[in-house]
């Protein structure tokens, strides 16, 4: 059956321009799934006028550059590429003021070799493809868990999106009185994209808008696309001075994520 046929769309990725072939890195390949994702060819509108995107991805590489760069990490890249694509559709969503891109079903992303491809070449396969199993781990609790500094207040985290703020909606209510009265740290301030062995955290709401006064990471701002949380960091939320962070400001809120609470 050919690529057509089974509803793949394809798109080849070449080298960066200079004397020699440079392989593309990890954060331009997810920045051009995203691309793909929202290219005019590959969006469809259904019967009640919603446009559908792209929900399964494969990206091929030469079968050095795979076994080098890309086997090692290959499922947390996959989970990696994922919520980029997530967090671009909510962003895009947002900008346009209503929920005019849907995904055509759920989400899947692989990383896979081919032979055929040349080095540092690239290639994105992608499709509408409403029967791809569910990506998302089953819903539960997971071992990990924030605690609050300096008291020692923790939070158990579970599978899926898990908001941070000071709205009693939130999933991690920041409820502390002082907190409350500055207002440093916003209504959503922060959320966490859960799942077994990956912790994500980005900063603002789900729904793109960013936080007033900053999400910071062992004193570095979380990045546009969020940051995978390593067992020890230091979470600051809010700051008056964005490039000096302090835990010890009124109003501040600093969490240690643990990868596993007892």
């Amino acid at each position: 059956m050919t690529e057509a046929a089974e509803g793949w769309q394809v798109r080849l990725l070449k080298p960066r321009t200079g004397l020699l072939a440079q392989s593309l890195r990890a954060a331009e390949l997810g920045d051009a799934l995203c691309e793909v994702m929202l290219a005019r060819d590959n969006v469809i509108e259904d019967a009640q006028f919603n446009k559908l995107v792209p929900n399964q991805f494969v990206v091929e590489l030469p079968p050095d550059e795979y076994q080098r760069s890309y086997a090692p990490i290959e499922q947390q890249l996959g989970h990696q590429w994922r919520e980029q694509l997530l967090n671009r559709l909510t962003t895009t969503n947002s900008r346009q003021g209503r929920r005019e891109y849907r995904f055509g079903g759920q989400v899947a992303v692989s990383v896979r070799p081919a032979a055929d491809l040349a080095a540092g070449q690239a290639r994105i396969r992608s499709r509408l493809a409403p029967d791809v199993a569910p990506a998302e781990p089953p819903p539960g609790p997971l071992p990990a868990c924030l605690e609050v500094l300096p008291d020692g207040r923790r939070w158990p985290l579970r599978t899926g999106l898990l908001t941070i703020g000071r709205d009693p909606a939130s999933d991690v209510v920041l409820d502390d009185p002082r907190v409350q009265e500055l207002r440093l740290v916003s209504s959503q301030h922060a959320y966490l994209r859960c799942a077994p062995g990956a912790y994500r955290l980005f900063d603002g709401s789900p729904n793109g808008a960013p936080s007033v006064n900053g999400t910071y990471i062992n004193h570095q701002p979380v990045p546009r696309d969020g940051q995978l949380l390593q067992d020890g960091d230091i979470l600051i939320l809010a700051s008056l001075h964005p490039m000096n962070p302090q835990l010890n400001t009124p109003g501040v809120v600093g969490l240690r994520f643990r990868a596993v609470c007892e």
